[in-house]
């Protein structure tokens, strides 16, 4: 995770994953051993299951936030798109441009209201051939004090052949308010809305939400309310959360230390609706756990991760966690009590969990794929 890359075929193991779930049962007449399968779980084992999964997604999607630099792009399901184009080389030129291991273009066009599109397209290769992904944003003029702003666009992403393999569409709000006196920082407000479909006629198979406040005080909490399910057919999982993020800046690095409560849902045809405040919810099931919490902190220099740590409690089944943040990656455990229940391993961006059943789930931009 020495740069917060995600690799070239992370969304498209995201999309693609969705198609071929791990698991599966095996005939009864084959046992478990021979078969490579493992055996049925039982109810009580399928409910750990799926509470190891889902907290496991929440203190991931918390580690989002916390090690991001800019703020919570990283939540974003478009995080494939914003870890590669945040780290474009500046000063591009009108035509093809080389990057570290691909190329990319770039333009933009003002409109007579002012406002401006911009289309970035990143290629496989380094001659501007093979594109990867294409994300196009529509921006109001520049805004000021006081002032609301709205963009939309939308990010295509492409495999190797050329076939279209994702598509995100997003609105993101920004509300800057009035400063109280001269030179003080205003109060920011972001919200964001997005969705991805494996492609443009498709249903969503992942859905996020979430609103920010930045305080216009040095080393004021920021705090937000987010909602995100994913989907795998149709059974969907989703995570409500609340998350209280202070930073404490040096020279250089910085100390982001995220508290955050967790609402945990599985069911079949979740959303997410806005809530009170910075609240997001997911509406369609009951959670299954309200008294998730816990705090992720990250140790960051200039540039990149250090360390850090992530830990969890569900206090109504004893499920913990206590992970290790490394500039390498994420090593977390899902333990209830002395028993493990799932382990995670990712490099800061795609990974597994696997469980103790011997079933594992690919994770792509820190979205476990159910």
């Amino acid at each position: 995770m020495t740069s917060f890359r995600a690799s070239a075929g992370a969304l498209t193991l995201l999309l693609l994953s969705l198609t071929a779930c791990g698991g599966g049962g095996g005939g009864a007449s084959a046992p478990a051993a021979s078969s490579g399968v493992p055996p049925a779980l039982t109810s009580t084992q399928s409910a750990l299951k799926a509470r190891a999964r889902a907290a496991a997604q929440a203190a991931l999607t918390v580690y989002a936030q916390a090690a991001s630099k800019l703020g919570l792009g990283a939540l974003s399901s478009r995080r494939h798109a914003l870890d590669i184009i945040g780290h474009l080389p500046v000063g591009t030129s009108p035509g093809c441009n080389a990057a570290r291991n691909n190329s990319f273009t770039q333009g933009s066009v003002t409109h007579p209201d002012g406002s401006s599109t911009e289309t970035t397209t990143v290629f496989y290769d380094t001659a501007c051939k093979q594109p990867e992904l294409v994300e196009v944003v529509t921006a109001p003029p520049a805004p000021g004090p006081g002032s609301t702003t709205i963009k939309t666009g939308s990010v295509t992403a492409f495999d190797r052949t050329g076939a279209t393999i994702g598509v995100t569409t997003f609105q993101d709000t920004t509300v800057t308010g009035l400063a109280g006196s001269a030179g003080a920082i205003p109060t920011i407000t972001e919200t964001s809305v997005q969705q991805t479909s494996a492609n443009a006629a498709s249903p969503p198979v992942h859905q996020l939400a979430f609103t920010s406040t930045t305080p216009g005080v040095t080393g004021g909490a920021i705090e937000t309310g987010l909602a995100e399910v994913a989907s795998a057919g149709a059974a969907t999982s989703g995570t409500s959360l609340t998350i209280s993020d202070t930073v404490s800046p040096t020279a250089a690095s910085s100390v982001n230390t995220a508290t955050f409560s967790a609402l945990l849902f599985t069911g079949i045809g979740l959303g997410i609706v806005r809530g009170d405040g910075v609240a997001w919810s997911v509406f369609g099931a009951a959670p299954f756990d309200d008294e998730t919490a816990g705090v992720v902190t990250v140790n960051t220099d200039t540039n990149f991760v250090q360390t850090g740590s992530i830990n969890l409690i569900d206090t109504e089944i004893g499920l913990s966690i206590n992970g290790n943040i490394t500039p390498a990656g994420l090593s977390v455990p899902v333990k209830q009590g002395a028993t493990l229940l799932a382990s995670v391993v990712t490099d800061g961006s795609t990974g597994t969990i696997t469980y103790a059943d011997g079933s594992s789930e690919n994770i792509a931009n820190l979205i476990i794929i159910p």
